[in-house]
């Protein structure tokens, strides 16, 4: 399991190491190891789940993953991640049939009260009509549109160079140690005039570019999301960009380029469980083989809630 979850070795290479050892284990006995284990973990994972959604400051991004469930070929499914950004509780990996539509999101954070920040997907736009939900926006995301368009275009260049200010503060703020209200003051005094000159800057340019350009296709974006991008100087708590979901779904990344593809639906959710326990543990700073080793001899399945959320890697002890 940690092999291939923190690792990224995927089961029949793990088998075929193992040969060399003398040590011949089918592939499919390993895949119900896997199965079972998740089984397992299921209470726990939904616990963190709900531990997660307590918070009321959200990180969101999805990834694709392929799925073969059916002969011959695969489709591409999407895996959601969603971080507590205020509390340091980790993060869960969340898999519903693959889909990408709205109605996941929807679903996820019904009821929620809080701050939710992700990157421009029009899935996330409905939020902004939500009572009690404050959208916040994804300078890093709104900052790669640019870049690699800066060696030839002026324009594209200053924009990224202005972007890069603001990251200068925030990097002077962090490397003091600043307090949240420090924070806040610091960005409305200095952040919120180069995001009004950004904005006003944006607006002046954008009439020279031929719509289709990936210039203007980069200034529209920044349209479309840029009162959410703005946001994140309300509060000192909020962060100026998604980066650290994007990093805590990185291994995500990482082995689907070596396992290429799930099975099935319920290999997906299985993996979404051991994802989101890698990853936590990682923020945890736990070696996630002696946590899976400590978790799986108790008696799971006899214990309290207030028991297991102990268990949790943000717990954990």
């Amino acid at each position: 399991m940690t092999a291939k979850f923190a690792y990224h070795q995927p089961e029949y290479r793990q088998c075929a190491r193992w040969k060399e050892y003398g040590i011949n284990i089918p592939t499919s006995t390993v895949n119900q190891w896997v199965h079972h284990t998740a089984d397992a973990l299921y209470q726990l994972y939904k616990l963190q789940v709900k531990q997660i959604l307590q918070s009321h400051y959200l990180q969101v991004d999805e990834t694709t993953v392929r799925v073969a469930d059916h002969k011959g070929k695969t489709r591409k499914g999407y895996l959601w991640g969603v971080r507590d950004a205020m509390h340091s509780r980790g993060v869960f990996f969340h898999w519903k049939d693959g889909s990408r539509a709205g109605s996941v999101p929807e679903a996820l954070f019904k009821g929620y009260h809080g701050a939710l920040q992700s990157d421009g997907y029009e899935a996330y736009s409905r939020f902004e009509k939500v009572e009690g939900i404050v959208l916040l926006g994804c300078m890093a995301h709104l900052r790669r549109k640019f870049e690699h368009l800066a060696t030839d275009d002026k324009n594209a260049a200053h924009i990224v160079e202005t972007i890069a200010t603001l990251y200068e503060l925030e990097e002077n703020l962090k490397h003091k140690k600043a307090p949240p209200e420090e924070v806040e003051a610091e960005r409305k005094a200095k952040a919120y005039p180069i995001l009004k000159y950004l904005e006003t800057y944006i607006q002046g340019v954008h009439g020279k570019y031929t719509r289709g350009e990936a210039m203007e296709k980069a200034l529209r974006y920044a349209f479309a999301v840029w009162v959410r991008i703005g946001r994140y100087v309300q509060s000192g708590h909020f962060n100026i960009d998604n980066n650290l979901m994007e990093q805590a779904i990185r291994p995500v990344t990482l082995g689907r380029k070596n396992y290429l593809f799930c099975g099935n639906n319920e290999g997906a959710e299985n993996n979404a469980i051991f994802y989101t326990f890698m990853a936590c543990c990682r923020e945890a700073n736990i070696q996630p083989y002696n946590w899976l080793r400590e978790i799986l001899s108790k008696p799971l399945l006899d214990m309290t809630e207030q028991e297991l959320i102990k268990l949790l890697p943000f717990k954990f002890k």
